[in-house]
């Protein structure tokens, strides 16, 4: 492939030449990515510029993308050789910083990066030195998804994360940076943000503070000097005359005078504030050094990322306002005791009006950060995982629970970033009637601790749901994200196939340990992923529905949309677990954990073998009205029925999943003792022996009470029954026809 980018002028030192693969597959990605969100079809720019020039240069499509392999190499000219000016980029991720190297050969400086998953403004700071100095000529550019819209998806994330996660989200280093607003709430002392925010202000507050050294605001300050008469110069006020002609007449010459004076004085409380400001800034570069050094010396992971370019800018920065700190013009100052009054002087003077906006931002930067300023995050996948954690709580609101403790994450400084204690924690516990909703993130489930194991080795899903029903048992469900997208040949977004594999993992790894041994509490786990459907569309199938439906294993594809296009099939799956606001009231319907047991998913058994849930499910019914054969009411009563039948629609219109009702122990029958217009009464219960599906034309007299009929092609329920013996107590029932109720 030719190199996608060239840059060669007479302004420039160097030649740069930009190599990758092949990128417009990525960019056919990002174009289908944006087709399906109804947005233009148009890719958008590739902005491109050297900070050393005005402006930059556009490019018609993206060329820099997440996951994907750059070669950036700087030829240099002649007279310059790289073994005299010592080119590097002076990045403060480590792996940046580290991956160029100099090429005597070719003159040149060399590197290959990936930016992974981490997008947004990438910059690259080149160094080196001439004759003139040190040189720096700045590279930016926007690096681009394949699988979300960079403007809409990724701002939607970020307005999820609820406020105790925000310090979270930043990163002191990254391959690249956000520019951000952060809540107004928020005023948490945040190290990270006040260097991002002191970055983009160094320039203005280095610039107006040798404004100011040069050209000091300084005022008139009178004093009193005693002097003899004949060293008092200049005008004489009339009265000190008077009174020094008097005193020669008495023949006093050795008197001293009281004298006023006036001189120009720097020692002002303007001047006083720009040195406590310059200090400041000193002591806080000076702790920001020292926690970074800790951290990077104690911490395990070797991806943190910091070179030693961020430790020698922090010097320079230090270095710098320490020298302007010793300038000759605050060693004449008086100590800074506050600021008394507002101040002309730092709101219109040249060089004080300057330095004071921009310490006012500094000092405010938890609310001004984004203006100007910019600031590392987490990498997307890492972002992607939260979101979908927060995202699943959300949603479980929605189907009518509410949140009765957070229990936050253990969240902790550790140099200037925010961490958490083995990875992110926090959970949610959310109540509906009759069940308790834990939901977790990150859980690590190891051989020895807790009543949900694995035999093997530890597995840490990153999003656990248990639910906790009323009979004291526990059902789970699992969750990972996955920032990743497979496309086959039909275009489809789908998960990588070995995510489907790590559900399968999860599943079969996790064990219940009892009393009565071990048991299988997981009852499904799917992966989320970033794939766009416009889910709320009926003709949309989700292509892991059967396997959802069939085994519990799948995937849910989950994007941040302003509509349910981007959650649908995972919220009506929540929804079909445990209802909406105006659904399965637990308390009150039919033994709300059975109806898990009976899905399809925990009821394959091993090979040769079948298995059951072991529970009375008893469903009260209420029989015909009509008239039948003669003896059809009477063996209801008597104990001598067989069969008992009725519309499949009934239980549908109810909302009883049909593994339910195949299910079914007992059934209590409402009937009327005859064909006459006597109240219908249940006196008995009946054990199910058999339940079946039959077109209602396939049914008998015997089983029906009736010869003629309509509706010959509906579907019916048959229930092959026997008697189980009378009821302590008769139930009667208003009339209406195949009225259900569990007991």
């Amino acid at each position: 492939m030719p190199d996608i980018i060239t840059v060669d002028n007479d302004k420039l030192d160097f030649t740069l030449i930009v190599w990758t693969k092949d990128v417009s597959v990525k960019q056919e990605k990002l174009k289908a990515a944006l087709t399906k969100r109804s947005q233009s079809a148009v890719l958008p720019a590739q902005d491109f510029s050297l900070h050393q020039e005005e402006g930059g240069e556009q490019f018609e499509k993206p060329l820099f993308f997440e996951n994907t392999d750059y070669e950036f190499e700087f030829i240099f000219k002649a007279p310059l050789l790289v073994e005299n000016i010592k080119p590097e980029i002076a990045h403060h991720y480590a792996a940046f910083a580290d991956a160029f190297h100099s090429k005597k050969r070719t003159n040149s400086l060399s590197g290959t990066i990936n930016f992974r998953n981490h997008l947004g403004k990438a910059t690259l700071p080149l160094r080196y030195h001439t004759a003139d100095g040190l040189q720096e000529v700045s590279v930016s550019f926007t690096v681009w998804p394949t699988k979300m819209d960079l403007r809409s998806d990724f701002k939607a994330i970020f307005a999820d994360f609820l406020p105790e996660y925000d310090e979270w989200r930043y990163a002191l280093v990254a391959p690249t940076e956000h520019g951000f607003k952060r809540q107004h709430s928020q005023q948490k002392d945040f190290p990270l943000l006040w260097l991002a925010h002191f970055k983009s202000l160094w320039h203005e507050l280095q610039k107006q503070a040798r404004l100011i050294i040069n050209a000091p605001h300084n005022r008139l300050l009178s004093y009193e000097k005693q002097f003899r008469a004949e060293r008092i110069k200049g005008k004489i006020p009339a009265r000190l005359e008077q009174k020094i002609s008097g005193d020669f007449a008495a023949g006093e010459y050795a008197r001293r005078y009281t004298v006023k004076k006036k001189k120009l004085s720097v020692d002002t409380p303007e001047n006083r504030f720009i040195k406590f400001a310059i200090s400041t800034m000193v002591n806080r570069l000076s702790q920001l050094e020292t926690m970074t050094r800790k951290t990077k010396s104690t911490r395990e992971n070797a991806d943190y990322g910091l070179s030693e370019h961020f430790f020698s800018d922090l010097k320079l920065w230090k270095d710098t306002l320490i020298k302007l700190h010793r300038a000759s013009l605050f060693a004449e100052l008086s100590p800074f005791n506050g600021l008394k009054k507002e101040s002309l002087v730092l709101q219109q003077r040249t060089g004080y009006s300057g330095f004071y906006r921009a310490w006012q931002e500094l000092k405010m930067y938890l609310d001004a950060i984004g203006d100007g300023a910019s600031a590392s995050v987490k990498s997307m996948d890492e972002l992607y995982e939260v979101w979908c954690f927060l995202k699943i709580k959300k949603l479980l609101q929605e189907c009518g629970f509410e949140v009765t403790s957070h229990e936050s994450a253990t969240v902790r400084q550790d140099g200037l970033e925010w961490q958490t204690k083995d990875g992110f924690g926090g959970a949610f516990k959310l109540v509906k009637r009759g069940i308790t909703v834990r939901l977790s993130h990150e859980v690590t489930y190891g051989k020895t601790k807790g009543e949900v194991r694995t035999l093997t080795v530890n597995q840490r899903p990153d999003i656990v749901l248990e639910a906790k029903f009323d009979s004291g048992e526990t059902l789970i469900w699992l969750f990972d994200a996955k920032y990743r997208l497979e496309s086959k040949s039909d275009d489809t977004d789908r998960v990588p196939d070995d995510a489907i594999n790590q559900m399968h993992r999860y599943r079969d790894s996790l064990v219940y340990k009892s009393k009565n041994g071990y048991s299988r509490p997981v009852f499904g786990a799917f992966a989320l992923y970033p794939g766009y459907f416009e889910q709320s569309d009926p003709d949309v199938k989700n292509v892991y529905q059967t396997a959802i439906d069939e085994i519990g294993i799948g995937a849910f594809a989950l994007l941040p949309t302003t509509e349910d296009s981007g959650h649908y099939w995972l919220k009506k799956f929540l929804k079909t677990k445990f209802g909406d606001s105006s659904r399965f009231s637990y308390a009150t319907d039919y033994d709300s954990v059975d109806r898990f047991y009976v899905e399809e998913p925990p009821r394959i058994p091993t090979y040769g073998m079948t298995q059951f849930r072991n529970v009375s499910r008893t469903l009260l019914v209420t029989g015909a009205e009509d008239f039948r054969t003669h003896g059809y009411y009477e063996r209801f009563h008597d104990g001598t029925a067989n069969f008992f039948h009725m519309r499949c629609e009934a239980t549908q219109r109810e909302h009883i999943e049909e593994q339910i009702i195949r299910s079914l122990k007992y059934l209590v029958i409402v009937s009327r003792s005859c064909n006459d217009k006597r109240p219908r009464i249940a006196t008995r219960r009946w054990r199910v022996k058999a339940v079946s599906k039959a077109m209602r034309k396939d049914l008998t007299v015997e089983q029906t009470g009736k010869s003629n009929f309509l509706r010959s092609s509906e579907s019916y329920w048959l229930f092959s029954i026997e008697d189980d013996g009378e009821l302590s107590s008769p139930i009667s029932k208003p009339d209406g026809h195949h009225l259900l109720e569990f007991l």
